[in-house]
This record gives structure tokens, sequence and C-alpha cells, in this order.
């Protein structure tokens, strides 16, 4: 049986890091009932490869979870995955080592001249997540998986 597939979106500046690793780690634990899909694991080779692509994952996904860079921030690619999951009419929330998993409240974007590809706006955390799929997705409790619904 095929499990359930999440994608875990977040900017490609955490791509490696301690940060990225630590947020992923906790996602598969919280989620260990679902496929987690890490973008920084894919092959893409080009961002073109990925444009290719994408459209095909967002639609054979149940959810998207984002965090974000250290300083809250993410970049253009996390909000093309975001408003491309919204339009499909996926899931999102967002996901950080403190506040687990949350609803998504929204993406506030900095200031025009503040704003890079890289660095594009700040997500807004809402309270917990409440999907309905997200129990299947939701593994054995621990100490880890704080906003769980």
């Amino acid at each position: 049986m095929t499990r359930p597939r999440i994608y875990a979106a977040h900017p490609m500046t955490t791509y490696g890091t301690d940060h990225a690793r630590r947020a992923l780690s906790g996602l598969a634990e919280l989620l260990s009932g679902c496929e987690l899909l890490n973008p920084a694991e894919q092959a893409w080779e080009t961002n073109d490869a990925w444009l290719a692509e994408w459209p095909v994952i967002v639609r054979n996904i149940v959810g998207l979870v984002v965090f974000a860079h250290q300083d809250g921030t993410v970049g253009v690619g996390c909000v093309r995955e975001l408003t491309d999951a919204i339009a499909e009419r996926v899931p999102v929330a967002g996901y950080n080592t403190e506040a687990g998993l949350v609803d998504l409240a929204g993406v506030d974007f900095l200031p025009r001249g503040e704003r890079t590809p890289r660095r594009v706006g700040t997500l807004r955390l809402g309270g917990p997540v409440a999907w309905s799929w997200a129990r299947t997705c939701i593994g054995p409790p621990t100490t880890t998986t704080r906003g769980t619904p």
C-alpha cells in the first residue's frame, strides 16, 4: 500500500543545513504515516527541470508543509509551491521546531526594496493544524509532536 505523500517545502538556502535536518527530522517523526518528499533530495539539475515536474508532484500530494529559513523568511520558490498547492486545493501548513505543525496563516511580503528571489517574505504561522487527513499521517505521540490535531 502506498503511503500518502506530503511535500516539505523549504528555501533552497536551507538545503543541507542543520536547520533543515532538524526540521525534516521533526516532520518525519510527526508525519510518520506519510511519505515525506524533500525537494533537496530530488534529482532536478535545473530550475526548468523542477518547473516541468512540479505540476505533476503538486497534483499527487495530500498536503504541503513549509518551513522557513532560521530568520523566518522564504523565497519565491516556496511562495510558488504554496500558491500552486492552494490552487490545486492541497492543504498547506507551516512547521517550525518550536511550534510543531501549525496552520499557515499567510505570508507577509517584505518591503519591495528588501525583497530578493531568495528572501521575499516571512511565514505567518497560526494555531494547531486542523487537517482531517493529517490523522492518517500523524505517527504515535512523542515529545516532539506539538501542534498535532
